[in-house]
């Protein structure tokens, strides 16, 4: 009972990021699996229509996280990330990034985040993939201005290297939110 309580209670906290267009966008997933699903059952008489639905709505269901963040970065939560300058000062162990963030979606944004990852320049290409992925030094900046729809903010960071005796790429991301 207390691991459901717990369970809950994580839901409850996590519940509390989501906006009324989120929770909107995430009902009409489930409703389209749904009707899916129940055209599957409708059609349960002919073997290869019931087999095709059942498991497209299947699929769906692990599917759509992935769904809903696409519709939100791609239609709702648009921005348009650009980088005017992204790499090493000359004389200095320091990186440079300058760039700007425009909201383009249908929604105002709170603030952004900017996140770089340093890469070392000799690390093979699958070594390469795993600090994109996991990175071992980064640099996180986050902005707390407010973007409205159309408007666009610029960025700029200065960032001493993590180790002055190797060379880095940087891998810079931003997001809003």
């Amino acid at each position: 009972m207390d691991g459901l309580k717990e369970y809950l209670l994580k839901l409850l906290d996590i519940s509390r990021f989501f906006a009324l267009l989120d929770y909107l966008v995430l009902i009409g997933i489930f409703l389209i699996i749904l009707l899916i699903f129940l055209l599957g059952i409708a059609l349960r008489g002919r073997t290869f229509p019931f087999a095709v639905l059942f498991l497209l709505s299947g699929g769906l269901i692990p599917a759509s996280p992935f769904i809903y963040q696409w519709i939100m970065e791609s239609y709702l939560k648009k921005t348009e990330f650009i980088l005017t300058h992204n790499e090493s000062l000359q004389y200095d162990a320091v990186y440079f990034v300058e760039g700007s963030f425009k909201n383009i979606g249908y929604l105002d944004f709170r603030g952004c985040v900017v996140e770089v990852n340093f890469i070392p320049k000799d690390s093979k290409k699958l070594q390469r993939i795993k600090y994109k992925i996991n990175p071992r030094y980064a640099h996180i900046k986050i902005y707390k201005t407010p973007l409205n729809k159309q408007e666009s903010m610029d960025f700029k960071l200065v960032i001493p290297s993590p180790n002055p005796k190797v060379s880095f790429d940087l891998y810079t991301k931003g997001a809003c939110y």
